[in-house]
């Protein structure tokens, strides 16, 4: 991969910063930066632009301009094309922060991701699977599968192509390919309080939380998942 971290120590807010080239991507600029920012407040500097109230961390895509003379390992000599490609915040501590930008940048730099405008879309949705989102966020639609356990918000769907229909894909479990039903989250919480009522089970609430986001076949695969997760 052809990738440069960059030396951010020193920087008030900035926690990690690269460069990648994509000669591919688009055919007037091929260098891309990816910062990672906190969105504390910072003494002397304006206050931080929050897409939420509680976002704390930033990911930030730029495409460099091809006029100057890039080295993509020195930061300091990078031009950065306004606007950015892409502008992600999410709510997360700064080591889970550093280590989900980590991943962003090798999906960029292997070709798993375009760096390029025209697949912001793709990007959002990587963010939706991959992110921490904040809680206003996170309160919309939840889906769940029809044939596993799956179950987390909406955005963090996968989808799969319908055979024979071209540009046609139906949201279904990001890790089986199953189809999904939706709810709303007030609908889940009292779907999960009944359960946990019906079965006498104080511990389902618990239980119905640590599924979120895994795939099982059954409920009685995920039991098992779960008691074997829980310290001895």
């Amino acid at each position: 991969m052809n990738v440069w971290m960059h030396d951010v120590a020193g920087h008030s807010a900035c926690l990690a910063s690269a460069c990648i080239h994509r000669p591919d991507a688009h055919p007037v600029w091929s260098y891309y930066q990816i910062s990672l920012v906190h969105l504390r407040p910072i003494e002397g500097a304006p206050p931080p632009k929050k897409h939420h109230s509680s976002s704390t961390h930033e990911i930030c895509v730029l495409a460099l301009d091809p006029r100057k003379a890039i080295d993509p390992g020195n930061r300091e000599t990078l031009l950065p094309l306004t606007p950015p490609n892409l502008v992600a915040q999410m709510q997360a501590t700064d080591e889970q922060a550093r280590t989900l930008w980590e991943k962003f940048v090798r999906a960029l730099a292997s070709g798993e991701l375009n760096p390029d405008t025209d697949h912001r879309g793709a990007q959002k949705q990587w963010f939706a699977r991959n992110a921490i989102l904040p809680p206003e966020l996170d309160d919309g639609p939840i889906a769940y599968g029809a044939r596993c356990t799956w179950w987390d918000s909406k955005t963090r769907v996968g989808s799969r192509r319908v055979a024979g229909v071209a540009g046609v894909a139906l949201p279904c479990c990001p890790q089986c390919g199953n189809v999904l039903f939706e709810c709303s989250r007030e609908e889940w919480d009292e779907a999960v309080r009944a359960e946990a009522d019906r079965a006498q089970d104080g511990d389902y609430p618990a239980f119905s939380a640590w599924m979120r986001g895994k795939c099982f076949p059954s409920i009685e695969a995920a039991r098992a998942a779960y008691a074997r997760s829980k310290p001895n």
